[in-house]
């Protein structure tokens, strides 16, 4: 599957990314990025209910101690391990990409909350970062959701 549009670098380059179609007949695993905002929460309780994936890396900047993932708690257990880490080291956290078929990317600030430089490093730099390190562990798919 070939992401149309790619990735819009600073120089306002376009990086069209390749990943291979995944094979439906295997169980999935996958990483979420960005998963306590609201659209975050509503994909990692999709996935909870997706008996496709089996194991799903959840990556944020903060722990939760509670989250709703809409299944009983057994299945959530086994299924969602939460990792906290600093967006600005991600290279250093490589391997929590690793071994995922499909990766998904929620993150987001607003402009008034964060300011007009730090939301270009959320919503693009870190992003970036997140393609170039998942598509270097051999990840499938990676989504991404932005305003």
């Amino acid at each position: 599957m070939k992401i149309e549009g790619g990735l819009l670098g600073k120089d306002n380059s376009v990086t069209i990314c390749y990943f291979p179609p995944i094979i439906m007949s295997v169980l999935l695993r996958a990483f979420v990025v960005g998963y306590t905002g609201e659209t975050g929460k509503a994909l990692v309780k999709a996935l909870a209910k997706d008996s496709r994936y089996d194991a799903v890396t959840l990556i944020g900047r903060r722990q939760v101690d509670k989250i709703d993932y809409g299944v009983e708690s057994d299945v959530a257990e086994k299924k969602f391990s939460q990792h906290v880490l600093d967006f600005d080291k991600l290279d250093d956290h490589a391997l929590l990409f690793s071994d995922a078929d499909v990766g998904f990317v929620a993150l987001g600030t607003t402009l008034q909350k964060s300011g007009r430089e730090q939301m270009r490093i959320v919503d693009h730099d870190y992003v970036i970062k997140i393609a170039e390190l998942s598509l270097a562990s051999g990840c499938k798919e990676l989504h991404v959701v932005s305003s």
